[in-house]
């Protein structure tokens, strides 16, 4: 006979409904926007013995009978979700229908069979609306072996493996409450096989008693009391943590959650708690000094580190507390200052000597916490990434149990999981989970992390040696001032090849190997090698007969073509550097630059000979043609001139002027020591060669064109010119691409595109595809590269070519780093890596104060140093001591460059530091806006600028395809972006002005006037017609509180006061009409009345489009954890609803996830990472 129900919860009467906590809220509202994401704890016992299933399954039922929170439902109410307990069964006498037996197939590894049910188990999401908060299965077989685990057991051949798995909902029950059920559950069982009567306490208390004891403690002067310490405790954390991620942080979450275990042994288990007791700390702190040590190293030297730190709150003065089944936890961002010198036990130490403090002022729910968290550019910030959980399962079976059970693993995670670590004991030996989402990190890392923290705590116990000091960048000095760079000490050179051999010689050697092969072609015009010599040779020593001597600057006005090689290839002969001047620039700037160059010699041609004789009259300097083919000398006399001149490679090769933050160009001298390396990189890494033609489309006023001119010259391949104005008529581009046979394109990714337009525009209207079979190689530089560029290269030309992405500051020699591309980046890649450093180049990764090295995947400006360095600013030591700065006794070039490096060393860039605006207190990045609107696929060209405190997008759509509205642009940034980051005005143009270099010229962007675009919010439009809209109408309408009437097809969701919250109230209500529709979260790609409607028509197959703008996910941490949201929009109107009053009370979510509490000794457990 069943034993008789004991102890059943006495005030939540079965079947009447009452509302949710603000911790079940927060996981309601995740479950409603990302459904796909389970939100679980969980444990898994090995059973050794006779095992009865049935019987199992019976005290399964009893279990769920005595405990109320098992048994609850989540259903929409009135005034929000609401919670009943369906009745109990009363006779247990059957096994509810969340318990399973599952027969594993023995065939072949028993263990790995298993972990794949496990993890799939985990990854089942739970539906509270229709099914009980629990889950069991009981897998079994006959073959394999026990696993591993605290005390674990080895089976022999034919032994019965068993395995027990409980997963538990957050909303019903936290990490403490596994505990309970675990020994109770055998308790049943017990009395169940001995049919007795189980020992259990009585319970005298309920989970609705201990929320109303909690709220009655919250005295405005207890909060006011605990908002003050929280605020300063939390104002000192600067940033969050930058784990080693390798997914992007800000991504939307995604299962699978993954949990990775790792059981250290019984020596270090005992020497931990030895070691605890000789510093007098709990094992809880020294565990959790460990684990921040561990975050101070892996987030690259942090000193200031937060840890989401579980608590159990059943300290509350209420009878019974310690055996109630609920989401009672919540967590607490511990601060740990990690010196790095400190020990762990001097951390241990500190950690328990605060902790009082804390607790003293633990009254803050995680609501309140996030109230007092500062916003950056992806929404409120957590207050902690990383979460710590400790746990402890007493194996305390009943008197008479008939069988052993060893807890082996467990686990929690939820939409929000960063990293988590959870520590538990059991019957003496520790053992250490991990939880991590697959999107985030990848198992190996996960394993490496793992195994640093094991030798992390053996070297604290004396077991091993501790893991070095965590790396940190010495702080960065300016150098001193020097008059002129020609003068400033020698630049380092780090280890790798070395240049190898005089430029000029090389080029000699070149000229007379190949003289009959074609070295220019500037449309269909040719200059052969022999030519390039004689012409080279005679304005070098023209050049010398007019005074000009080795390390001297040498001024150079020519238009693309055979003149601006020879000029270039003359000058360097000479012994001097070219400083290249654009003839289409205006006649001061030129002058202006002459004269800051002090170069005593001007090399023009007759296109631009009037226009320098100017110049040169003004200056009161000489004036040489390259194109003057008088007295040429015969290459015998050319090469003993050319012998008798000095090459020093320390002397400058050429002078670029770069844009400069005061409105006036700075000069950048490189030195051929630098070009010298970098073309012997090109040549390496490219595999120029003689037969190879390479477009030359860069002005010499761009130092893109270095590589152009002189890298074809050295392997006997021909440079191919194009003029100006080929290169502003694409189609007649593309035409010389073909017929000239180009081998090599090289251009900023806007000409890039242009061209590319040119051959989808001929493919769009019939014309046959373009022959560009000759084509091996294309490099692609001077700002970001789209990948929907090279999606678009891909898809319309298929595989072959190879694609580098080239990044670099002139300061830098062209390029410092480079990544190729050679297959089609997947149509959910937004950005593509700018890759490795150059031969000869090191870089480095610091926080924008450089007082720390960034950690793998933390943001941060990018540091180069080698021999591509420039010596410095010509003839600007103040400009060059602010740009440039000394650590480790080297030099190093502040890029002003946002980027991010992986764990592989591999850069991503994120955009300029000056490109960082703050809008309504936000720190927001335009070069990721414009990354998402160039993803569109009908997006050609964007830019933004932020003027007068608004943000205005300027698109430029491509030909021959529909143009999409300023209101689906805007649709389509809100899939992926906040709302703050999107654009006050879209602005739609036909083109969009362009530099001399081809970028997009931003001071030309004029903001268009308001009526080019709709602000978002309330609009002018037209009013809603279809049943669609009007139902949506007057649902917004109710629940926004704003006229149905007033409400314009066009109206924002968001701007009109929505939030994640309200967005789960407006499907419950569209339900009740429209019973198939989209997930709730496509209303953040549809934004306006009209969109959505539109969408909510299209119905489910709408689903897969909607994605929230912020991570909405919430988290429960530890072992036993209440939830935390993190979305921007939902922070926000949990904020709100405290505010409004408490008509909205019950609507509240925690904003970090709550994690685990103390377990065994009342040791406070820790929650994983905050939301």
């Amino acid at each position: 006979s069943a034993p008789a129900r004991s102890g059943v919860a006495p005030s939540i009467d079965d079947g009447v409904s009452f509302p949710l906590t603000p911790v079940q809220l927060a996981f309601h509202t995740q479950g409603g926007l990302y459904p796909d994401v389970p939100a679980y704890g969980y444990v898994t016992q090995d059973i050794r013995g006779p095992l009865d299933p049935e019987l199992l399954g019976r005290a399964l039922a009893l279990l769920a009978d005595r405990h109320a929170m098992l048994r609850i439902r989540v259903l929409p109410g009135g005034s929000g979700p609401v919670q009943s307990a369906v009745p109990p069964s009363n006779d247990g006498g059957g096994a509810p229908d969340w318990y399973e037996v599952r027969e594993l197939s023995g065939g072949g590894d028993v263990e790995a069979e298993f972990a794949e049910l496990e993890q799939a188990l985990r990854n089942r999401p739970f539906d509270l609306t229709a099914e009980a908060p629990l889950r069991a299965v009981l897998a079994r077989s006959t073959r394999g072996t026990q696993a591993p685990g605290p005390r674990r057991a080895t089976a022999g051949a034919g032994q019965e493996f068993l395995r027990l798995v409980l997963v538990a909902h957050h909303a019903a029950a936290d990490g403490f409450s596994l505990n309970i059920l675990g020994e109770e559950l055998w308790a049943l069982y017990t009395a169940l096989t001995q049919d007795a009567r189980p020992e259990l306490p009585a319970h005298t208390t309920d989970f609705t008693a201990f929320h109303a004891h909690e709220q009655s403690a919250r005295s405005e002067s207890a909060l006011a009391e605990g908002r003050t310490y929280w605020r300063g405790v939390l104002g000192r954390q600067g940033e969050p943590l930058a784990l080693p991620y390798d997914g992007d942080p800000l991504a939307l979450p995604e299962p699978p959650l993954l949990a990775h275990q790792v059981t250290p042994g019984a020596a270090l288990s005992t020497a931990l708690r030895e070691t605890a007791a000789a510093h007098g700390v709990s094992l809880f702190h020294l565990l959790l000094a460990a684990y921040a040590r561990c975050l101070s190293r892996w987030s690259g030297g942090r000193e200031d580190v937060s840890v989401n730190v579980a608590r159990a709150r059943r300290e509350a003065r209420l009878p019974g507390v310690d055996r109630l089944v609920g989401p009672l936890a919540d967590t607490l961002p511990v601060p740990v200052h990690v010196g790095p010198e400190d020990s762990v036990h001097a951390l241990a130490v500190r950690l328990r000597d605060a902790w009082p403090e804390h607790e003293r002022h633990g009254l803050l729910t995680s609501l309140d916490l996030a109230r007092l968290l500062p916003t950056d550019g992806a929404g409120p910030r957590t207050a902690a990434p990383a979460s710590f959980s400790f746990a402890r399962f007493p194996v305390a079976l009943a008197p008479g149990c008939p069988v052993e059970v060893r807890p082996t693993s467990a686990g929690t995670a939820s939409a929000a999981t960063r990293l988590g670590l959870l520590c538990w004991e059991s019957d003496g030996q520790l053992a250490f989970s991990w939880n991590f989402p697959a999107r985030l990190f990848t198992r190996a890392t996960v394993e490496r992390l793992a195994t640093e923290h094991l030798a992390e705590l053996a070297g604290a116990t004396g077991l091993g040696e501790p893991p070095a000091p965590p790396a940190t960048s010495a702080r960065l000095t300016a150098p001193e001032p020097t008059t002129d760079p020609r003068t400033a000490p020698p630049i380092d050179l780090p280890s790798g090849p070395h240049p190898s051999g005089d430029i000029v010689a090389r080029l000699l050697a070149r000229f007379r190997a190949t003289p009959d092969a074609v070295a220019v072609d500037t449309d269909g015009v040719t200059l052969r090698y022999a030519e390039l010599d004689r012409a080279s040779a005679a304005l070098a020593a023209r050049l010398r007969a007019g005074g000009v001597v080795p390390g001297d600057l040498v001024g150079l006005l020519t238009e693309p073509g055979a003149d601006a090689v020879t000029g270039v290839v003359g000058i360097l002969r000479a012994g001097a550097g070219w400083v290249p001047l654009d003839a289409a620039h205006p006649p001061a700037r030129l002058a202006d630059q002459l004269n800051r160059s002090r170069a005593g010699v001007l090399v023009c041609h007759t296109a631009t000979r009037d226009a320098a004789a100017a110049l040169a009259a003004e200056a009161g300097i000489t004036l040489v043609a390259a194109d003057d083919t008088a007295s040429l000398p015969m290459p015998s006399s050319a090469a003993r001139e050319d012998e008798s001149v000095s090459h020093d490679p320390d002397s400058l090769a050429y002078v670029i002027f770069t844009s400069g933050s005061t409105g006036r160009p700075k000069a950048v001298p490189i030195t051929r020591r630098s070009l010298t390396n970098y073309l012997d990189w090109a040549l390496d890494t490219f595999g120029y060669r003689a037969g190879d033609r390479l477009a030359q489309t860069a002005s010499l006023c761009f130092d893109a064109s270095v590589r152009q001119l002189l890298a074809p010259l050295l392997v006997g391949a021909a440079v191919v010119t194009l003029p100006r104005q080929l290169l502003r008529d694409p189609e007649a581009l593309l035409d010389r691409v073909e017929q000239a046979g180009i081998s090599v394109w090289s251009s900023v990714p806007s000409l890039w595109s242009r061209l590319l337009e040119a051959a989808e525009t001929r493919v769009r209207e019939g014309g046959p595809a373009p022959d560009l079979s000759a084509l091996r190689w294309i490099h692609v530089g001077g700002e970001a590269l789209p990948p929907s560029h090279v999606r678009r290269w891909y898809d319309l030309f298929g595989p072959g070519h190879r694609i580098a992405n080239l990044y670099g500051p002139t300061e830098a020699t062209i390029n410092a780093t480079f990544h190729i591309i050679d297959t089609r980046p997947a149509d959910d890649v937004r950005t593509l890596p700018i890759g490795a450093p150059l031969t000869g180049t090191d870089i480095d990764v610091v926080t924008p104060d450089g007082l720390r090295r960034c950690a793998p995947g933390e943001p941060g400006e990018l540091l180069i140093a080698g021999v591509g360095l420039t010596p410095g600013y010509l003839h600007a030591p103040e400009l060059t001591a602010a740009a440039f700065t000394v650590r480790d006794g080297r030099r190093w070039y502040r890029s002003g460059d946002r980027v991010r490096r992986g764990a592989d060393g591999v850069v991503e860039f994120l955009g300029r530091l000056d490109d960082q605006v703050k809008v309504r207190g936000h720190r927001v990045e335009l070069g990721e806006i414009e990354a998402v609107l160039l993803s569109h696929p009908a997006v050609a060209r964007a830019a933004v600028i932020h003027r007068e405190e608004r943000l205005t997008a300027f698109v430029q759509c491509l030909p021959g395809v529909p143009v999409p509205g300023s209101t689906a642009l805007r649709a389509h940034l809100a899939r992926t972006l906040p709302e703050y980051m999107l654009p006050n005005r879209i602005h739609l143009a036909d083109d969009l002005p362009l530099t001399g270099t081809g970028k997009i010229d931003r001071a030309a962007l004029k903001a268009p006037s308001a009526d080019t675009d709709q602000a978002p919010g309330r609009s002018a439009g037209s009013r809603p017609a279809t049943p669609t809209e009007l139902l949506l109408a007057r649902v917004w309408s109710e629940l926004l509180d704003t006229d149905a009437h007033a409400l314009r097809r066009e109206d924002d969701f968001f701007a009109l006061g929505g939030d994640s919250l309200l967005v789960l109230q407006v499907f419950a209500r569209l339900r009740e009409t429209i019973p198939s529709l989209p997930r709730p979260t496509v209303v953040y790609a549809h934004r306006t009345l009209a969109a959505l409607a539109a969408a909510v028509d299209r119905g489910p197959a709408e689903a897969a489009e909607g994605t929230t703008p912020v991570d909405a996910g919430t988290e429960p941490y530890g072992h036993g954890e209440p939830a935390c949201p993190s979305p921007a929009s939902t922070l926000a109107a949990l904020a709100a609803a405290v505010d409004r009053g408490p008509a909205e009370a019950a609507e509240g979510t925690t904003p970090v996830d709550a994690g685990t509490e103390p377990y065994g000794h009342g040791e406070p457990a820790c929650p994983s990472p905050a939301s």
